[in-house]
């Protein structure tokens, strides 16, 4: 999920109107936890504005594929993968 940055669509909400729109779908339709996976700073910090909590993080320079650092030349500030969780509470 992203908006190119600069673009005319950066900075309206779309990230936060979809983590909202998951979040509703998936207490709709029962489920106690949604979960996401981020791989970039922003939609990090879009989840987490959603009410997730971090629950598990790799430092990008410090992954090895077969021995060698894949994601080391990603540049900052998107220098980690995370993954998200927020429980739903089914009264809301």
């Amino acid at each position: 999920m992203g908006v190119e940055p600069g673009s005319r669509f950066a900075r309206h909400g779309i990230a936060s109107a979809l983590f909202q729109a998951s979040v509703d779908v998936a207490r709709h339709n029962g489920f106690q936890r949604c979960v996401a996976e981020c791989t970039g700073h922003f939609s990090q910090r879009c989840a987490i504005k959603a009410g997730f909590c971090e629950i598990a993080r790799v430092v990008y320079k410090d992954y090895r594929f077969q021995g060698r650092p894949v994601f080391a030349a990603i540049p900052e500030p998107h220098t980690t993968f995370a993954i998200l969780e927020r429980v739903l509470d089914p009264a809301a």
